[in-house]
């Protein structure tokens, strides 16, 4: 599980499903590239993603275009 963690496509894959259930079903690449950033620097730290995903200015301009924040 450490290896499949720890892979690049791990960690694209994951954040991009967590951005696109808070936003809309096509999220940018800009905002994923962001949340996948903190995802490698603090080891998937689901505090984190999420505290990094809501503090960005991308993220409340695509939940402006389609409602979809839970």
């Amino acid at each position: 599980l450490d290896i499949l963690a720890s892979h690049p496509n791990t960690a694209k894959f994951l954040c991009k499903k967590l951005v696109s259930f808070f936003t809309n079903d096509n999220p940018s690449e800009p905002l994923i590239n962001r949340v996948v950033d903190t995802y490698e620097s603090t080891n998937g730290e689901i505090k984190s993603l999420l505290t990094t995903l809501v503090e960005l200015k991308e993220f409340w301009q695509e939940v402006k275009v389609r409602i979809k924040i839970k």
